[in-house]
């Protein structure tokens, strides 16, 4: 992923004099341009990541640079229940489900290795934890090697920033992604909302000739040789009430769309449920 999401848009506001003829009118207010979205970027090598410590509560583009050999998500938890992050590693290196005091809340999903990508999302104050869930070929999750930081999101009385503009919104149900338009070739910006009772993510591949979806998941979850094609970016599970930004950059082929989110039932990838679009693009 390809185009980055640092999304602007100023408006300009003028104020007319009324009621007074040219020698009384008073001067137009200056213009008063929107917020930027503030853009946090997060370095990530193996395995390690470079961030900054602390970011304003609002709207805010993640924007994901890896380096090293090995392929490098943002995937973002919340810590809540009055926890600390220390509380949530500890908690991590035990075995058993994720306590109820930590919820998704979107992030990164990889690009291809050395690559980058970026999502834009509303981020609420509070404590986070950064995790790269990816495994390289000995299969060991990198957030068992270390790949984990805090994020602090503190309160902000700023002006909220515009948000960026959608050509198309992308929306996860249980199990399956559809979206308002046909996927042709140029550059998209996707609002992608979900609308299932569990957390869904999407993760955007294009794939190599001759090779399929399936490949790139079972690629995905074992990655040992070559994969099947190039990992784009894409945004790590969001909630059913939260939404997220993400721009792609399509060239004519065949992509995937996928969702590796475990389910909440079986604790399979949502995946092997089927979650799976292979999708040609003219």
């Amino acid at each position: 992923m390809r185009a980055r999401l640092g999304v602007m848009r100023g408006i300009l506001v003028f104020v007319a004099a009324v009621g007074c003829d040219a020698r009384d009118r008073q001067p137009a207010a200056a213009t008063a341009p929107m917020p930027s979205v503030v853009t946090i970027i997060i370095t990530a090598t193996d395995f390690h990541f470079d961030a900054p410590d602390s970011v304003p509560a609002g709207l805010t583009t993640l924007h994901l640079v890896t380096q090293g050999e090995q392929s490098h998500q943002v995937a973002m938890l919340r810590i809540s229940g009055g926890k600390s992050f220390a509380d949530f590693l500890a908690r991590i290196a035990q075995p058993g489900p994720p306590p109820a005091w930590v919820t998704v809340a979107g992030g990164v999903d990889p690009p291809r290795p050395g690559g980058s990508a970026s999502v834009t999302m509303e981020l609420e104050a509070g404590t986070y934890a950064l995790l790269c869930f990816m495994a390289g070929p000995d299969g060991v999750p990198h957030v068992l090697k270390g790949m984990s930081r805090e994020l602090r999101v503190v309160p902000s009385r700023a002006p909220r920033a515009a948000e960026p503009v959608a050509t198309d919104t992308l929306t996860a149900a249980d199990l399956s992604f559809t979206n308002s338009a046909p996927l042709t070739a140029g550059t998209r910006t996707f609002l992608f909302i979900n609308k299932g009772p569990q957390p869904h993510e999407v993760v955007f591949a294009r794939l190599s000739p001759g090779r399929t979806a399936a490949q790139m998941v079972a690629w995905f979850l074992r990655p040992v040789g070559a994969p099947p094609g190039e990992l784009l970016g894409g945004v790590f599970a969001i909630r059913p009430d939260q939404r997220a930004w993400v721009t792609m950059e399509f060239t004519p082929g065949e992509y995937a769309l996928i969702c590796f989110y475990p389910d909440v039932v079986d604790g399979r990838p949502h995946a092997a449920h089927g979650m799976v679009r292979q999708v040609t693009v003219h």
